[in-house]
């Protein structure tokens, strides 16, 4: 378990200046508006020193400011959203061993970002869809929902349905 001092203050989301951007201001407003953001507890003074650290390393290799977040979901995890978001979950606080866990965690999702893996998911799913939506025009829908069906993709199927 990590120590916990005093409570800090969750950090102030950028202005949307580009996609990415607003791409990690609908996360933040989604989890936001489900009420898992916390705003302010004594674990983000553990938080804020390591990921500062992580940030001062990983900044030159991003264009977006890094900014983290602490949420409440039931599961200990991290997860990064475009734009420079990193979210960490309450729990994992107390779930890792140490610092040096939760600094190894923080830089996974750190890398996430920097290698634009989310964007490069978006935008295969994107394609797919597009080529979906194309073989529904060539074959027709009937044909094309056949294949989908085949291909074990149910997400065309709903597209059709």
């Amino acid at each position: 378990m990590v120590s916990i001092g005093c409570g800090a203050q969750v950090p102030v989301p950028e202005p949307v200046t580009d996609q990415e951007t607003e791409l990690g201001q609908e996360m933040y407003k989604e989890l936001t508006n489900k009420g898992e953001i916390i705003e302010s507890s004594p674990l983000y003074d553990t938080l804020k020193p390591i990921a500062d650290s992580i940030s001062r390393v990983a900044q030159s290799r991003y264009s977006h400011p890094f900014k983290f977040y602490l949420v409440h979901e039931t599961q200990p995890n991290a997860f990064a959203t475009p734009g420079g978001n990193v979210y960490v979950v309450d729990s994992l606080l107390y779930f890792v061993k140490n610092t040096e866990q939760l600094a190894g965690t923080l830089c996974h999702e750190v890398s996430h970002t920097i290698h634009r893996d989310s964007i490069a998911l978006m935008e295969k799913r994107n394609r797919i869809k597009r080529h979906e939506i194309e073989a529904a025009i060539l074959l027709g829908p009937t044909r094309a929902h056949i294949l989908a069906i085949a291909d074990g993709r149910p997400s065309f199927a709903r597209l059709l349905a």
